[in-house]
């Protein structure tokens, strides 16, 4: 059998967990903070309100290639390498971004700019499908055990810092120039900032090996996973991206037009509930080196469920601000107790059956279904039949369907890490700085201390 690749050098895989979605991130918050100008110079529209419809249903319509890009970049990343699969998803959702800036507008060639920007938009959705499971996937291959927590809390991070570069790049934007200048041409700044953007990543990734050599078929053939396996997976990322939508989503549009605050009030909350999501998936993620995953993830789950409804009541019975940071704080925490040890959990669940295919279909199917959907039905629900405790409702019942999941997991005895996947390419040794130093042989033999995190 063919001898396993050692883990990369820390401070490599701290730089490839912290860029795996950034790019996806940067680029989705870029338009969502110019939605209104890409609206007005991509379409023959003259309301703010038609402006915002057309480039939103723009941005809605890449995720109907989430799934073809997931089953794709999937079986990529288990027959050729994770570190295959990701550089082609880094290109395919970095290189869109950069022709963006250089399309034309609808003022000069008419219905073929939108058309130019669907395509476009649909090749973002076919990386995206794949790009944030499969990084997870390959950090956590790469990692020793007792990194793999941390780790795979970084690369949770990583989509919070680039939602955070697009908005401080949006907001220079704006304060370095008018709206008529944005509208003619600065809308385009920020994308061809992605060309810079994406050398950076792919830089900071020279560390992935992108070569495979015909390994072992038992060691590197993944079972096909079984169905109580994959719902588990999908009720677990559903719990997740239900209540990220609900708390940091949609809740900033209940907050202001429902609980009648103030639109300052509204986006500082939410701004403060973000920045405390992250560090609570941080220190979730470094309690999983001291802490079974597994105890994190049900007692987090358990906390959810009991604290959620409680806590809109006490929103919807007591106007004041303090007390809102306070909720919203809660929430942060407790979701950010279970994004912080998620990865690792279903790398764990993944690692033998269906690895970065299954790890890629439970997150495809879970973001758009389940979380995606969030903003429209909450707002219909409470809006529109004036249900105003049903988002509470609506996120404890996915915490529900969650726990049978989470409570078998808690159970059920450990699998022995497979550690690293041979499938991630051929043997190299890294420096600190993620250079390749000199291969070492395959035939060289097995020694415990070249494997941090295999002994027991």
């Amino acid at each position: 059998m063919a001898l396993p690749p050692p883990p990369l050098r820390p401070r490599a895989l701290i730089h490839i967990a912290i860029t795996a979605n950034l790019l996806e991130w940067y680029d989705f918050g870029v338009y969502g903070f110019l939605a209104y100008a890409m609206g007005q110079v991509f379409f023959p529209v003259h309301t703010p309100y038609a402006a915002l419809t057309a480039s939103f249903s723009v941005f809605a319509v890449s995720y109907l290639m989430r799934p073809l890009g997931s089953l794709v970049l999937g079986l990529i990343g288990d027959r050729r390498g994770a570190g295959v699969a990701l550089r082609i998803s880094t290109l395919l959702m970095a290189l869109p971004t950069v022709f963006i800036g250089m399309l034309p507008t609808y003022s000069r060639v008419g219905w073929y700019a939108p058309l130019l920007l669907v395509v476009l938009r649909f090749v973002q959705g076919f990386a995206a499908g794949g790009e944030f499971p499969i990084s997870a996937y390959y950090v956590a291959a790469r990692a020793s055990v007792r990194q793999r927590g941390r780790l795979g809390a970084l690369v949770h991070v990583g989509g919070s810092c680039g939602i955070l570069l697009a908005a401080f790049i949006a907001f220079i934007l704006d304060a370095a120039f008018g709206e008529t200048a944005i509208n003619d041409w600065a809308w385009r700044l920020p994308f061809l900032l992605g060309a810079p953007l994406m050398w950076i990543v792919l830089r900071i990734r020279r560390a992935m090996l992108v070569t495979c050599d015909a390994p072992d078929t038992a060691v590197t053939k993944p079972l096909a996973p079984s169905l109580e396996t994959l719902v588990a997976g999908i009720s677990l990322v559903a719990a997740l991206e239900v209540g990220f939508h609900t708390m940091l989503v949609w809740f900033p549009g209940y907050v202001q037009f429902t609980l009648n605050y103030s639109s300052s009030e509204a986006h500082a909350s939410n701004t403060f509930a973000l920045l405390c999501y992250t560090l609570a998936i941080l220190a979730s993620g470094f309690a999983s080196t001291f802490v079974p995953y597994r105890k994190i993830l049900l007692a987090a789950l358990l906390a959810t469920t009991c604290c959620i409804y409680p806590l809109f009541i006490v929103l919807a019975r007591f106007h004041d601000f303090v007390l809102l940071m306070a909720v919203l704080l809660s929430f942060a925490v407790l979701y950010g107790c279970i994004g912080g040890v998620l990865l690792v959990t279903l790398y764990d669940l993944f690692q033998r059956h269906g690895r970065c295919l299954a790890l890629s279909i439970a997150f495809t199917l879970s973001a758009p279904i389940f979380g995606g959907t969030v903003p429209l039905i909450c707002s219909y629900m409470t809006g529109g039949l004036h249900l105003a405790y049903f988002p509470a409702l609506y996120v404890n019942l996915f915490c529900l369907l969650s726990l049978p999941a989470a409570y078998r997991l808690f159970k059920s005895p450990v699998p022995q890490p497979i550690e690293p996947l041979i499938l991630l390419g051929p043997p190299a040794w890294h420096d600190d700085a993620g250079h390749a130093a000199p291969r070492q042989s395959h035939s060289a033999p097995y020694r415990a201390q070249d494997y941090p995190g295999t002994q027991s």
